[in-house]
Formats: C-alpha cells, sequence, structure tokens
C-alpha cells in the first residue's frame, strides 16, 4: 500500500477508515479502524487524505483543513480541481499514484502555512454564508418549487 510506503516512517499519525485485515501487520503510526467518526476525529486533525467525495470535502472545508486530494470517479476530479484552485489542497493522480508525490504533497500542505490559511478562508466564507444549515434550506426550497411529478 502506497500510503505506507509514503508515511510508514514518518513523524506524523495516519487514520484509516479500511478494514484493518486488508494489510497484516500496520506501521506503529497507523490507526486503522473499518469505521471511523469522521465529524468527530477531522476537528483534530493538520490535513485530510481523501478521493473527493462531498462528505469529506465538507467536514474538512467546515474545519478549515487542507486536503491531499486523489480524485478516483465521477465528480472527484471537478471537486479536486477547485479545491486546488482556491489554494486548500493539492491533487495527486489516483491511476498513477507515486508514493514520492504522496509523500512530497502531503509535507508541502502540512509545513507550508498558505493550504491552511485558504482552507480557513473557505470555512470562513462558508460560515458567513450560512454554513449547512443554509445550504440545507436553499436546496429543500429549490426542491418544492421544482417538483418532479411521476407523470411531468
Amino acid at each position: 500500500m502506497k500510503l505506507i510506503e509514503a508515511f510508514g516512517n514518518e513523524p506524523i499519525t495516519i487514520v484509516a477508515a479500511t478494514d484493518p485485515s486488508v494489510i497484516d501487520e500496520w506501521p506503529e503510526n497507523f490507526i486503522v479502524q473499518g469505521f471511523v467518526p469522521q465529524a468527530e476525529i477531522i476537528p483534530k486533525m493538520d490535513a485530510v487524505i481523501c478521493h473527493g467525495g462531498f462528505n469529506t470535502v465538507n467536514d474538512t472545508f467546515m474545519n478549515g483543513l487542507p486536503m491531499l486530494i486523489t480524485p478516483i470517479a465521477y465528480d472527484h476530479f471537478h471537486t479536486a480541481a477547485l479545491i486546488e484552485r482556491a489554494g486548500c489542497g493539492i491533487k495527486v493522480r489516483y491511476k498513477r499514484l507515486r508514493v514520492a508525490d504522496v509523500k512530497n504533497a502531503m509535507w508541502e500542505l502540512l509545513e507550508n502555512p498558505k493550504y491552511r490559511k485558504a482552507a480557513q478562508h473557505v470555512r470562513d466564507t462558508f460560515q458567513a454564508a450560512g454554513g449547512n444549515v443554509k445550504a440545507v434550506s436553499l436546496l429543500e426550497d429549490f426542491a418544492l418549487v421544482h417538483r418532479v411529478t411521476e407523470n411531468a
């Protein structure tokens, strides 16, 4: 596993939400669980590695953290490009993932404050606009106005 190669001997802790049995022996600096309470643990992190799914991206933004994104499919590529363009993270190619790229990108996120500053700016902008509560309200209003009926 490339994450183990990249971070197994690094002075950081990796929290991974995956089946612990996929690897016989995890490095000591890895905490691996089948389920990780994401909303509870992200506030305690310094950066997040994800594939660009909206739940993790949203939780990460709402905590003002930078992201290392490895888009896999669907909207992940577009989301990763937006995150990178906003200066909140770094995108690495999943299909051509190289250990050095992951390692270098993570250390860049952790050591260069511009990424955290940009992520905190996005968080502050989201919060000023009403955050998740306002977003849900707008989506519900939109759904009511643009309701599609079965016979339409």
